[in-house]
């Protein structure tokens, strides 16, 4: 089936593919940022968001994250303008913060559980691609979600765009997707998704691809400035959280932003290897009829193989020069033991980063820990905390019942290991520095 077979007709005027926000902060979608005002939420929960114990906070991540916020103000001179006044929906939307009647802070149970680790980032940001869905109640007018359910219409963009690239990550040369082709394409076809293959979407990809025109009788779904910033957010936001990359990494003007070039990063090749994509694009595994409701929201186990991709995209990674020397060095520094298991097999035993070479962390043993190689796996990926006073804290999903349950609690941690490396890790998760 051609593009110039497909017969579309946008459902209402004003249909579109909203992102949380009509403004959209773009850092907002940095994962660091996004955790950390999360955590100041937890932190806060039953004050107002003009409290200065909530302000203290977001100066505190203001402070943090300096370089990953860029010119983003999080507590503006006038404080009733914080980041949760402005950008509220943003937090709504993506079901971390309650939209009760209180007019506190107040997290949802999905909210309480990235707050205080025992959901990962990953886990969360795999979750979200799974549930998230248009119309989004939590950020849209009743009139506007009303009109939406009259026609019949459910739509999940990130779904979308994932099950697209897992039909495109046969060819490494095509496994990508520009803003162009999600606004021009998915957007449009998106209204019969429930009709379409998912091998059909990709086909309409790929025939635009090779020929632009060949979709100029599809409806224009970003016909308002902002609107195609919107549908550019969702790849954004895949980007920011590890799902995909954008080539070339650093920015080249003489490319459009429309033009952009997304590919499939780590953690979208272990989203495909984990869950089996169903054959039509409005499949949702996790969806229910009360799907959209947040409060009390029960997490589903995702039993994601984060050790597996790792691996092999370590295996992928150009090794630096001083690689070996930085680990040559850690051995040594820590007796060639895993502080944890005092492991002392070197062939399991790894020189572990506590803020990552490619988020500007040094090569050097005040920014490292000597692990066993999953424990490694683990502390990358959150599941596995260490705060600056020592305390290792497990995701829920290691305490249940695993082998790694009796790690939890105390560890000596040799003097020379920079508390502060620590605690930005704790807070913060993936940051630079």
């Amino acid at each position: 089936m051609s593009l110039k077979d497909f017969q579309i007709d946008k459902p209402f005027e004003g249909f579109k593919w909203r992102w949380m926000e009509f403004n959209p902060e773009e850092s907002l979608n940095k994962s660091d940022i996004f955790l950390g005002i999360v955590r100041a939420v937890g932190a806060c929960e039953g004050l107002s968001a003009s409290s200065a114990e909530f302000k203290d906070k977001l100066i505190e991540v203001q402070f943090d994250l300096e370089k990953s916020l860029g010119n983003v103000n999080l507590v503006p001179p006038k404080n009733d303008r914080n980041i949760i006044r402005r950008q509220g929906r943003y937090w709504f939307g993506t079901g971390v913060l309650d939209r009760g009647p209180s007019k506190k802070l107040q997290l949802t149970g999905l909210g309480k559980h990235l707050a205080d680790g025992r959901m990962t980032v990953d886990e969360f940001v795999t979750n979200l691609i799974f549930w998230h869905r248009l119309p989004n109640e939590y950020v849209e007018n009743n009139a506007t979600v009303e009109l939406w359910r009259d026609k019949g219409l459910t739509i999940y963009p990130l779904l979308i765009i994932m099950k697209v690239l897992r039909h495109l990550s046969g060819s490494v040369n095509q496994c990508y997707l520009t803003p162009d082709e999600v606004e021009r394409i998915l957007v449009p076809l998106s209204i019969l998704g429930h009709q379409l293959k998912s091998d059909q979407f990709v086909d309409a990809i790929l025939e635009y691809r090779d020929n632009r025109s060949a979709a100029a009788h599809f409806p224009n779904c970003t016909p308002k400035s902002n609107d195609a910033r919107m549908v550019r957010e969702h790849l954004l936001f895949l980007k920011n959280f590890g799902v995909l990359r954008l080539e070339p990494k650093v920015s080249d003007k003489k490319i459009a932003r429309q033009e952009e070039k997304y590919f499939v990063d780590e953690l979208g090749w272990t989203i495909f290897d984990s869950f089996e994509f169903g054959e039509y694009i409005s499949d949702n595994p996790f969806a229910s009829g009360d799907s959209g409701k947040q409060v009390g929201k029960d997490i589903p186990h995702l039993d994601v193989d984060f050790g597996a991709t790792r691996h092999r995209i370590l295996a992928l990674v150009t090794s630096r020069p001083s690689q070996a020397k930085f680990r040559r060095e850690v051995i040594s520094a820590y007796d060639g033991k895993c502080i944890l298991t005092g492991e002392s097999i070197l062939d399991v035993v790894d020189a572990c980063h506590i803020i990552d070479y490619s988020n500007g962390g040094p090569d050097i043993v005040q920014n490292s820990l000597c692990l066993r190689t999953d424990l490694h796996t683990l502390f990358d990926r959150g599941k596995l905390r260490i705060s600056k006073d020592s305390e290792v804290v497990l995701s829920d999903d290691l305490l249940s019942g695993s082998s790694y349950s009796s790690l939890q609690g105390h560890v000596d941690l040799p003097y020379w290991v920079d508390r502060n490396f620590l605690d930005r890790k704790f807070k913060y998760g993936s940051t630079s520095i």
